[in-house]
């Protein structure tokens, strides 16, 4: 899992907004330029869980979360924030969290049931260790407990707060923010509410100003899941680029980005530049094995092996047979197409 840097730079901004050195965290936990990151950029969900401990020793606080969770600095969260507090209701708004998410998580750590007569909002935490997710539990729950005030009518809209670790030493501090609805040792993280004030206006609601910003909000989304696409541009610059293999720095050049970049949004898609290499010249193989009079030195020397005998090992670790009796199948299994579809007619 991948966070956005937005999250990280957040985060330590209302550190500093709330008079703590958010560098000595940066120096804590290895990151010096984490401020000036590009927000391409992503973190790995451990970088991510490192900054949220280093926070906590940094402050003293352990139930600093809960405090990060209600500053002002979210407002600099950028266009989700800015979608969610022009919302028409909070049904619009939740399913605005879930939605755009991609541009700031790889993977969405919020899910909504909002069906029944109890709306349910559940949380899976972007953290890898127990701090890190009591953390990022006490953060994101404050922050939807403050969304949900901004509707409800009375506390009781908001039925339970639910919390799947024990009650720690500074407990009090929960009900005071959450309210007396607080449940420790939940099967479950996540906020269950009176589904009534889903569909209550929103009280800073102003449509003009609502639709410019999701409009932005969707603009950049639609960007973040052209990005998604960044290996199949890549593989297209890599067959174009053979017989030669542009490094992977060469690459990220050609694609308008840090190498860095690439090698993280790679991982987000489960690619390798490895992988894609091996890809191009496979698919460029194929092609080339197609004309009957292409000699196999020649498609050797066009997808970029220095050897007929490379050539061969590579193909028979994607097909498990040469390129002559591959070339010899396909022909095979065209001829028997051809016949049925004579039979056919």
């Amino acid at each position: 899992m991948l966070i956005s840097p937005v999250l990280a730079k957040v985060l330590l901004r209302g550190m500093s907004f709330m008079g703590h050195d958010p560098h000595a965290v940066l120096r804590l936990c290895g990151q010096p330029d984490l401020l000036v990151r590009d927000d391409e950029d992503w973190l790995s969900v451990d970088e991510f869980d490192t900054v949220m401990r280093a926070c906590i020793q940094v402050t003293g606080d352990d139930g600093f979360g809960l405090s990060s969770g209600q500053n002002v600095a979210l407002a600099m969260h950028g266009v989700i924030a800015q979608v969610t507090m022009h919302m028409p209701n909070l049904r619009v708004g939740l399913n605005n969290l879930v939605r755009l998410s991609p541009l700031l998580l790889s993977r969405p750590e919020l899910s909504v049931d909002l069906s029944g007569p109890s709306g349910h909002i559940v949380l899976e935490p972007a953290a890898t260790t127990a701090d890190g997710q009591r953390f990022r539990a006490e953060s994101v729950l404050s922050g939807l407990v403050v969304l949900l005030r901004m509707v409800s009518r009375t506390p009781r809209d908001i039925q339970q707060v639910q919390l799947p670790y024990p009650a720690p030493a500074y407990a009090q501090r929960y009900t005071e923010q959450l309210g007396a609805c607080v449940v420790f040792n939940a099967r479950q993280c996540g906020i269950v509410f009176d589904a009534a004030i889903l569909d209550v206006p929103g009280p800073a609601h102003d449509p003009t100003a609502y639709e410019a910003v999701l409009a932005q909000a969707n603009l950049a989304l639609s960007a973040r899941q052209h990005g998604e696409q960044l290996p199949q541009h890549l593989l297209n610059l890599l067959i174009n680029a053979l017989p030669a293999t542009p490094s992977v720095a060469e690459a990220a050049a050609q694609l308008g980005i840090s190498e860095r970049s690439l090698r993280r949004r790679l991982l987000n898609t489960g690619a390798s530049y490895t992988g894609l290499v091996q890809d191009a010249k496979r698919i460029v193989a194929e092609r080339l094995l197609a004309d009957l009079h292409k000699p196999i030195k020649a498609i050797a020397t066009s997808t970029g092996f220095e050897s007929v005998s490379s050539f061969h090992r590579a193909f028979r670790s994607w097909h498990q047979t040469t390129p002559t009796q591959w070339r010899q199948s396909q022909l095979g299994q065209q001829a028997g197409q051809r016949q049925g579809s004579v039979k056919a007619a």
